[in-house]
């Protein structure tokens, strides 16, 4: 349902579709990935502002210059949610940076939301830290580095033509997602079973 991924500006009636509403939507799957279920399962368009703002606090013009301009914005009829201190709360046991990282996408101005060039960064800075290899009787490890031949051996199902052929590639999304609850609360990480 697309709808548990769509940005709150669209949500109120904004025409501007570009770049920062798919950053919301990575945001909700980056978040949903790691959780295992959706962060915003809104039944409607009403219900599914709710969930967003029980979540992060309900926007005013301070946090998003411009809500007031937006077609649909109804303030009357949405309740008052405080924001919270953080967005930790919604993915527990991610760790830091990547909860820094869904912060940043799910900021509720277009405008305050990281570029898609920026979030790129910022995983690979993740995945950097950790690479899945098979370790004979311990089932996967995960050590500092990525390299394609690793992933390739953990992610079989992903057809080699997504993958690029040189080794010292660091996959962005491809590892840090997928390894996230691990490498991004500790980099120094050697095994994820024993």
């Amino acid at each position: 349902m697309t709808l548990w991924y769509r940005a709150p500006d669209v949500l109120m009636g904004s025409r501007k579709y570009s770049t920062p509403v798919d950053v919301w939507s990575i945001g909700c799957i980056f978040a949903e990935m790691h959780n295992g279920r959706p962060l915003f399962p809104g039944a409607n368009e009403a219900d599914q502002l709710d969930h967003i703002f029980k979540a992060l606090g309900t926007p005013d013009e301070a946090i998003f210059p411009g809500i007031v301009e937006l077609p649909d914005y109804r303030p009357a009829a949405y309740k008052r949610y405080a924001a919270p201190e953080g967005m930790g709360h919604l993915v527990p046991g991610l760790g830091p940076e990547g909860v820094e990282l869904m912060t940043r996408m799910l900021q509720y101005d277009p405008a305050k939301r990281i570029t898609a060039k920026d979030a790129l960064d910022v995983s690979r800075r993740c995945a950097a830290y950790v690479r899945p290899v098979a370790d004979a009787g311990k089932g996967t490890a995960l050590r500092p580095a990525c390299a394609t031949a690793q992933v390739r051996s953990v992610w079989g199902s992903v057809p080699s033509h997504l993958l690029p052929s040189d080794s010292t590639y660091h996959p962005p999304l491809l590892c840090s997602i997928r390894f996230s609850p691990i490498c991004l609360r500790n980099s120094r990480l050697e095994a994820l079973s024993e």
